[in-house]
Parts: structure tokens; sequence; C-alpha cells
């Protein structure tokens, strides 16, 4: 859902009046692969399950296609935040991948 350019008029009216952290903007998005460690980890930590899946999903395929910005560590951490929306994390296909290399 794009809400940036809607008034607060208008965010109401289409009940999209997210509070400022719990919107991810496009820009955001577009930046997750290159972003530091502690500011993806800040970031993810505060999006919604469906969100944080979105995320896990755009590292996934980005490993997938051989990315490589996708680093263990930062895998790791993300995957541990996932856990408290997934048991084994949001991220294992991308660790188990990794371990079998």
């Amino acid at each position: 859902i794009v809400t940036e350019g809607l008034t607060e008029d208008e965010r109401s009216r289409y009940k999209v009046d997210y509070p400022a952290d719990a919107v991810m903007t496009d820009r955001a998005f577009d930046h997750l692969l290159t972003m530091s460690t502690e500011k993806l980890e800040n970031m993810f930590s505060k999006l919604c399950k469906e969100h944080q899946q979105f995320v896990a999903r755009r590292f996934i395929t980005a490993y997938e296609n051989g990315d490589n910005r996708i680093g263990r560590d930062k895998v790791e951490r993300l995957n541990q935040i996932s856990k408290a929306n997934d048991p084994d994390g949001m991220f294992k296909p991308i660790l188990q991948a990794m371990n079998k290399v």
C-alpha cells in the first residue's frame, strides 16, 4: 500500500493512518540488501509479521540468484529476530543452503 503523498485526512479515510515507524517506504524496500546490519535489524524488529515475511522472501530470492550482499552474519541476526513470529526463523532456507556449501 502506498501511503506517501496522502494527507492525514486521506490516510484516515482510507484507513491507512499507520504510525510512522510501522510503514516501510518504497525507498526502504529498494535498499534492504545494502542496509547496514544494525540499521536493518532496527527496522526489521519494528515490522509486523507480514512485512518481516516480505523482507525474508526478498533476501531468499536474492540469495537464490547469487547476490553477494547476503552474508551469514546479517542473515543469522535477522533470523533470530524473526523467531518471535516464526519458531524456525524466516531466514532458515538461506541458512540451510549456506550450511550445504
